[in-house]
């Protein structure tokens, strides 16, 4: 399976209507911890980060690989879509 078909995969249309694309680790987190994040994933990126909360070290160095992420790849997001994400997680959490 090639990289390209191993993406197209994971976003497969699970609604049979194909109305929305569902990311399958936000999906499995909805129901338990699932430990799964997929980086190009907005909400996924905002969960990794605020799962090291309140470890501001280990979230510095989550945040760290997703701005990495973020520079290698052409998404839609950026790191302070991504910050107001998790400040939004972290204050529900609250």
């Amino acid at each position: 399976m090639t990289c390209e078909s191993a993406t197209s995969s994971l976003f497969a249309k699970t609604e049979p209507s194909g109305a929305s694309d569902v990311c399958p680790a936000c999906e499995a987190s909805k129901f338990k911890p699932s430990g799964l994040y997929h980086l190009d994933c907005l909400a996924c990126c905002a969960r990794l980060v605020a799962s090291a909360y309140p470890n501001r070290r280990a979230a510095s160095a989550m945040m760290a690989v997703v701005k990495r992420h973020i520079a290698r790849s052409a998404l839609t997001f950026g790191p302070a879509d991504v910050t107001e994400s998790v400040r939004q997680l972290v204050e529900k959490r609250r």
